[in-house]
């Protein structure tokens, strides 16, 4: 056995072992930064999820009152339609103003702004006092089917 060979073999054997734990701390690194994006990708869409889910809710919340203004609307709509006498569709028309002032996102609507201008808060003291203001509760009554909640469908 020759000395040189011995040593050719050890230092073949410590760089092959060096090599080894090198390649074998890259492979490690490796898979460490691929869990490591896994759980951030994880962790985003979890994220996601949760943000979506609030969105449906505020979304759900929001129909939810638009439904209720809606059958507000309509009940106040049905009792006019109902009247007889224009005093007390008047007073109704005053409870559809402070429906109105509640909520003035409502007003958007053309229609609805037009309204509340054509047959004011007051009407009652107009009806009552006044002898020359005469209102048409059939026109009153066709001037509701203009009023709404949400936008026509298309």
């Amino acid at each position: 056995m020759d000395w040189s060979q011995f040593s050719v073999g050890a230092i073949a054997g410590t760089a092959g072992t060096w090599f080894l734990g090198v390649l074998k701390a890259g492979w490690e690194h490796w898979l460490e930064e691929r869990k490591q994006r896994a759980a951030d990708v994880r962790v985003i869409r979890v994220e996601e999820r949760e943000e979506a889910r609030k969105e449906a809710e505020r979304q759900r919340k929001k129909d939810e009152r638009l439904d209720q203004d809606e059958a507000a609307l309509l009940m106040y709509k049905t009792q006019v339609k109902g009247c007889t006498d224009e005093m007390d569709a008047a007073n109704i028309v005053a409870g559809m103003h402070s429906f109105f002032v509640q909520r003035p996102e409502y007003l958007k609507a053309q229609s609805n702004a037009a309204f509340l201008e054509k047959y004011p808060a007051n009407l009652p003291d107009f009806v009552a006092y006044d002898t020359n203001y005469t209102f048409s509760l059939d026109e009153l009554k066709s001037a509701l089917e203009l009023l709404c909640i949400r936008p026509p469908q298309r």
